[in-house]
């Protein structure tokens, strides 16, 4: 009886903090109210939540910063990159974006600096100064600096010797899968050096790149003739992936007898 009355108690009072919310927008959410509440009681974690909450259902971005403010207040330094990035990404404020990345980041915040490398890289321009913060960011243990940082040398700036050894600390520290296939495709393309794209396209693939089987048909293909192997990395990629786009190249390398005997039936 008395355990009967005890759930009865608990469904009760999490009927009512379901139900109730100071703004009625957040009952639509299942978590809004429960959120709202251990906000509004002082936690300084929640808000964070329900900042995130207000950005991407309600789009309610004052009462997003409100709450990033507030729990900022509360000594929850992510806030403040929060706030940061709200300011920047969603209201186009780069000026009060780079006041809160800089508070986060005096902080200890990796984010901060993050956001500042970003900012200096995409908005300002000024692609030494998003270096410098790229690598504070990187020595402070962001998991994304180190590849933002190869891309920028790759794209941007044209600086292959740089893009590699940034791809290469990328995928070596953080076991980025994307910065092994990054670094195939720039030995392919641009470097055109062909056993380094085949290691870096096959350590993608091990790590379970989607791509990067399809990439290795083509390099066989396209670029060394070696058909046998195409049709082996093709037949690897469609079925691990059912990518189309091989099956396709399989059909049309038995059609022309590249690697294989021709077969039209096949």
């Amino acid at each position: 009886m008395k355990r009967l009355l005890f759930l009865s108690a608990s469904l009760l009072l999490l009927f009512s903090i379901n139900a109730f919310a100071a703004d009625p927008r957040l009952r639509a959410y299942e978590d809004g109210p429960a959120l709202e509440m251990a906000s509004e009681r002082g936690d300084k974690y929640t808000p964070f939540l329900l900042a995130g909450l207000y950005i991407d259902k309600i789009k309610d971005y004052d009462k997003a910063l409100y709450w990033y403010k507030k729990c900022y207040e509360r000594g929850n330094t992510d806030c403040a990159f929060g706030a940061g990035s709200l300011y920047s990404d969603y209201l186009g404020d780069h000026k009060n974006g780079k006041i809160w990345y800089e508070k986060a980041y005096k902080d200890g915040n990796h984010y901060g600096a993050l956001g500042l490398a970003r900012i200096s890289k995409n908005i300002d321009k000024d692609y030494p100064k998003a270096i410098e913060w790229y690598e504070i960011s990187h020595k402070m243990g962001d998991e994304e600096a180190a590849y933002d940082l190869a891309l920028l040398y790759k794209d941007t700036l044209k600086d292959y010797p740089n893009a590699v050894k940034w791809f290469e600390k990328s995928n070596n520290e953080r076991n980025n899968k994307h910065a092994a296939y990054a670094l195939g495709l720039l030995y392919k393309q641009t470097l055109k050096d062909y056993p380094k794209a085949i290691k870096w396209y096959e350590i993608a693939h091990t790590m379970g790149d989607k791509d990067a089987a399809h990439a290795l048909g083509l390099l066989y293909k396209d670029a060394l003739k070696d058909y046998k192997k195409a049709l082996e990395w093709f037949q690897i990629s469609f079925d691990k992936t059912k990518r189309y786009g091989s099956l396709y190249w399989i059909g049309t390398m038995y059609r022309d007898g590249l690697g294989v005997k021709q077969d039209l039936t096949k």
